[in-house]
């Protein structure tokens, strides 16, 4: 299945949590004169300091350009940094699996 390029997607809120803490950060989006627009491959912006060895869950509500559903998003991430000074990423099991 091949996905049309530059599809653009308006982010309407993004949330970060700490596994087994709760919520960490919320913002919303709903200005309609400063929209926020990302299309199809960009990283979204959640502008905060994610510590090394902590697991979190992290999310988005999208709605594609030209359409009204919205679209929940969420992954679990976990930077872990080794004891030779490398950097690790997990994802989704292995960063839930990490605690």
């Amino acid at each position: 299945m091949f996905f049309k390029k530059n599809k653009q997607f308006t982010i309407t809120g993004t949330g970060i949590a700490q596994v087994g803490v709760g919520q960490l950060s919320s913002k919303f989006y709903h200005d309609p004169s400063k929209p926020y627009y990302v299309k199809t491959q960009e990283c979204i912006d959640f502008d905060y300091h994610f510590q090394n060895n902590i697991s979190y869950s992290i999310g988005f509500i999208s709605t594609e350009k030209g359409t009204d559903d919205n679209k929940s998003w969420s992954r679990y991430l976990r930077i872990n940094k080794n004891q030779d000074g490398t950097v690790q990423l997990l994802l989704d099991g292995q960063a839930r699996d990490a605690i």
